[in-house]
C-alpha cells in the first residue's frame, strides 16, 4: 500500500492538471501558471474551492499570443481547443487511476466540463448563423452536427492524451514535487520530455527497419532454388 504524505498533493490531481497544461502547449497557447494543493490544505478548516488549477489567458490574448507567431486562428477554432483542453484533465485521470476515458471528478471536474457546454454552446451557435440559418430543417441538422462535433472533440482528446502520455506524466511529476510551475518551467520539463521520447522512437524506429531487411534477407534466401556441391540447380 502506498504511503499518502500530507505535505503532498494527490498524483491524480497532479496528472489532471499537467494534462490541461500539455493540451495548452501541444496547441501552441499560453498559460501563466499551473498549480496544485497538497492533501493537507484541502482538508484544512479554510480547504480551496478547486484541488488545482491552471491560470489561463483569455481568448483574445490567445489570440494575439498567436498572431505574433504568424498563426491566425478563429474564435470557433479557440473554442474547439478550449472544449479539448477542458476534457484533457479528467480524460488523463482517469487513464492514470485505470478507469478509461470519462469524467470521473464530480467536484474538480465537474467545473471543466460546464466550462467545456459552455464552449460546445458558443460553437453551435456560430455553426447556426454561418452554416444552417437559411437552411430547412434547420434545427435537426444542426443537433446533429453539434453531436458530431462534441464526438470529434472527445476523440481528438483521447488520441492527445494518448500521443502525449510521457509529457503528461513527466509534468505531473514535476508538479508533485514541486506543487506549482510557471509557464516557462513547464516548457522546460515538457520540451525535455518531447526530446527523449522522440530519441526513443527515432531507436524504436531502427529497429523496426533492421527487422525489415532481416526478414526481407530471409524471405530472398527462401524463395531462391537449391543447389548442390557442383554450383547446379537442384
Amino acid at each position: 500500500m502506498k504511503r499518502r504524505y500530507p505535505n503532498k498533493p494527490d498524483m491524480s490531481t497532479c496528472v489532471h492538471e499537467a494534462a490541461h497544461a500539455v493540451a495548452h502547449l501541444a496547441h501552441g497557447l499560453g498559460f501563466i501558471r499551473v498549480y496544485v494543493h497538497t492533501r493537507a490544505k484541502m482538508r484544512g478548516p479554510r480547504p480551496p474551492e478547486e484541488t488545482g488549477c491552471v491560470s489561463g489567458l483569455s481568448p483574445l490574448e490567445q489570440k494575439q499570443r498567436l498572431a505574433k507567431r504568424g498563426k491566425r486562428i478563429t474564435y470557433r477554432s479557440l473554442h474547439e481547443l478550449s472544449v479539448i483542453i477542458a476534457y484533457a484533465g479528467s480524460f488523463a485521470a482517469a487513464r492514470y487511476l485505470r478507469r478509461g476515458f470519462g469524467p470521473i471528478f464530480p467536484d474538480g471536474g465537474g467545473e471543466d466540463f460546464e466550462k467545456a457546454d459552455n464552449c460546445l454552446k458558443y460553437i453551435e451557435a456560430a455553426d447556426y448563423f454561418q452554416r444552417f440559418r437559411r437552411k430547412r430543417n434547420a434545427q435537426q441538422r444542426l443537433e446533429a452536427h453539434s453531436k458530431a462535433v462534441r464526438e470529434d472533440l472527445i476523440e481528438r482528446t483521447q488520441f492527445l492524451i494518448w500521443d502525449f502520455w510521457p509529457e503528461i506524466m513527466a509534468l505531473a511529476e514535476a508538479l508533485y514535487r514541486r506543487g506549482s510551475l510557471t509557464y516557462a518551467e513547464a516548457v522546460e520539463v515538457y520540451r525535455r520530455s518531447l526530446v527523449r521520447t522522440t530519441v526513443k522512437t527515432a531507436n524504436w524506429t531502427r529497429v523496426e527497419k533492421a527487422v525489415e531487411q532481416l526478414n526481407w534477407m530471409l524471405r530472398q534466401l527462401c524463395r531462391s532454388p537449391a543447389r548442390t556441391s557442383d554450383g547446379a540447380v537442384a
